[in-house]
């Protein structure tokens, strides 16, 4: 063992120390009793020691000591309890306030209700007499869809876009009142093969419930386009010719 590696151990070397083990403690003291430096300065050390604890020893201990550091430990403890109760109280004081005024600046950017917009997307559906009008009015949009050929758009009343599985897909909405006064109704939503993968549906395109149809159709010019629709009629001659697709 060298002085280097002594003196390190030395700064652990106590009757109380755990660090050594058994090999490094008698390694120590071998060096210790050997070397004309390190014995000397360990010696040196080990009275300094003695000597402080003496005199630490010698200072009278009160006797109401431990019962004085409990009491000065309890009001140090409460005082950080009500520290963090101030401080946690003025966090979500401040959350508060901000998601109020989240809350304020909304509701005061509130869109005002336009009527007559919504009246001019209603007349502009009103008027559209072919797919070809659907389509256009989609582009305007930004949205490139195909509408089906094979459906009489006299009927539609409405159009828009719907979530399917998390995707927007374009719709339009049928409907009328036949000779018996029976409301039938027809939405079709305009699939693309870039979406949905269709496959595994036109293995069974045709889904009959108590109250709806679902059926799933390929349009015949453009295959990579397919459309989903739900009706609540035999067929959908109610809205034209049967659609041959």
């Amino acid at each position: 063992m060298d002085c280097k590696h002594a003196r390190l151990l030395l700064e652990v070397a106590h009757p109380l120390a755990t660090e050594l083990d058994a090999r490094e403690q008698q390694e120590l003291a071998g060096h210790l009793s050997e070397c004309p430096e390190c014995g000397p300065l360990a010696e040196s050390d080990r009275r300094l020691d003695e000597h402080l604890g003496r005199a630490m020893r010698d200072v009278p201990v009160p006797a109401d000591l431990p019962q004085r550091i409990l009491r000065r430990l309890h009001v140090d403890r409460d005082a950080w309890y009500r520290g963090w109760a101030v401080r946690t109280a003025g966090v979500a004081a401040a959350l508060l306030l901000a998601v109020w005024l989240s809350w304020a600046l909304w509701w005061n950017k509130r869109p005002a209700l336009e009527v007559h917009r919504i009246s001019d997307e209603v007349n502009a559906i009103a008027v559209m007499a072919s797919a070809d009008d659907v389509e256009q009015y989609f582009a305007g949009r930004g949205v490139i869809m195909t509408a089906p050929r094979n459906l009489d758009y006299s009927f539609l009343c409405a159009v828009g876009r719907a979530e399917i599985q998390g995707i927007n897909v374009p719709y339009l909405h049928f409907a009328q009142v036949d000779k018996s006064n029976k409301l039938a109704v027809a939405y079709v939503y305009v699939i693309s093969d870039h979406c949905f993968d269709v496959s595994a549906a036109l293995a069974t395109p045709k889904l009959t419930g108590s109250r709806r149809t679902t059926e799933i159709l390929k349009d015949p010019q453009r295959p990579e386009i397919s459309y989903l629709v739900v009706y609540s009629t035999e067929d959908l001659g109610a809205f034209g010719r049967k659609a041959s697709y």
